[in-house]
């Protein structure tokens, strides 16, 4: 596990646990995985920036068998993860202020899914944002990273760097790409240092309005 660098504005930051509680000051690794994340970081930078004075951070996602099947299961759990939003929303009285995705790993490894990641992109942030009932709800989305320390076969390479255009050639108005390549971690092709996941979050902030 790396460590994460520290936080500016740790007091003022705030994220959903598996329970529905608000947990302040939550740690680099917000949501129970493994290592940090860079949400920690774009809650930060927002506050530093100036864009926020609280931020609260709230993963939208279903437990599914395999996470590698990328954001085909997206769409298809929208329902779901839709109804824990407004739920959180509702009992917190919080604003919902833009939605962050970091696509997405499992369409890296499958070049038809690479292909068509555009309109599934794009059909994922028409259709939250309509549920939701915010037309103009900012995005922003982090590239599907390809780091230094990738040990695929050259044909799997070649996948990533083939979603990985498509995502930069992916127009939504309202929604923007952020990219940020790194050394990562031993042998993986996705996953980021600490320092290279604080950098991508801050990033991020930086780019959402």
């Amino acid at each position: 596990m790396n460590t994460a660098p520290d936080l500016a504005n740790g007091n003022r930051i705030w994220a959903v646990t598996g329970r529905s509680e608000l947990k302040h000051n939550p740690p680099a690794n917000t949501f129970d995985g493994r290592g940090p994340t860079p949400n920690n970081y774009f809650a930060d930078e927002l506050i530093t920036q100036g864009k926020a004075t609280d931020v609260v951070l709230m993963k939208c996602t279903v437990q599914v068998k395999d996470w590698r099947i990328g954001i085909t299961n997206a769409i298809d759990a929208l329902p779901r993860c839709v109804e824990k939003v407004k739920r959180i929303v509702d009992a917190y009285n919080l604003k919902l202020s833009g939605g962050l995705t970091y696509c997405c790993a499992g369409d890296g490894l499958d070049e038809e899914k690479a292909r068509t990641f555009p309109a599934n992109y794009e059909k994922l942030v028409s259709a939250f944002r309509l549920a939701i009932g915010n037309p103009s709800l900012p995005f922003v989305s982090a590239i599907t990273p390809l780091t230094g320390s990738c040990d695929r076969r050259a044909a799997t390479v070649e996948v990533i760097k083939l979603l990985r255009t498509k995502q930069a050639e992916t127009i939504v108005t309202g929604a923007t790409w952020v990219t940020h390549d790194g050394v990562g971690l031993p042998k993986s092709c996705f996953h980021l240092k600490g320092e290279e996941q604080s950098a991508l979050g801050r990033k991020m902030a930086r780019a959402m309005p």
